[in-house]
């Protein structure tokens, strides 16, 4: 068996999830092979340190000393991102005027002729009904 497969199983070697002939080869080149046999001890020191990590002791006024020491520093630059009103009423002014300019008269144009024809369509409809109910009356 070579090192590499060793290695990238060795996880579930360590879970005892493999096949037993897997389990029996990888227990073999451990015994035969002294680098993935330091590699191996290594992994298991790392797991022990995850599964059981040593916390240092805290002091008792930790939130006391840390709100101090974040007081006693200097406040960072803030950039104000806000526009000027006066500003966005000329960008916006100028991206009016430069859509009139190409082509925004036929749409203006377009859109208020639409507009007529809704609004002419909605007065038929207001008054054919009122026609209906008058002459159902």
């Amino acid at each position: 068996m070579k090192c590499d497969s060793v290695q990238m199983n060795i996880t579930s070697y360590q879970e005892n999830s493999l096949h037993p002939i897997r389990m029996k080869e990888i227990e073999t080149h451990l015994e035969e092979c002294v680098a993935c046999r330091e590699w191996y001890q290594e992994v298991l020191e790392l797991e022990t340190i995850w599964n059981n990590p040593a916390l240092p002791a805290l002091e008792e006024d930790l939130t006391v000393a840390i709100m101090t020491a974040i007081s006693s520093r200097p406040l960072p630059y803030r950039r104000n991102n806000r526009f000027n009103p006066l500003l966005k009423t000329a960008l916006a002014s100028g991206c009016a005027l430069i859509l009139f300019m190409y082509n925004g008269a036929e749409f203006f144009y377009a859109a208020a002729s639409h507009i007529g024809n809704y609004n002419e369509h909605f007065a038929h409809s207001i008054s054919s009904m009122f026609h209906n109910l008058s002459g159902n009356s």
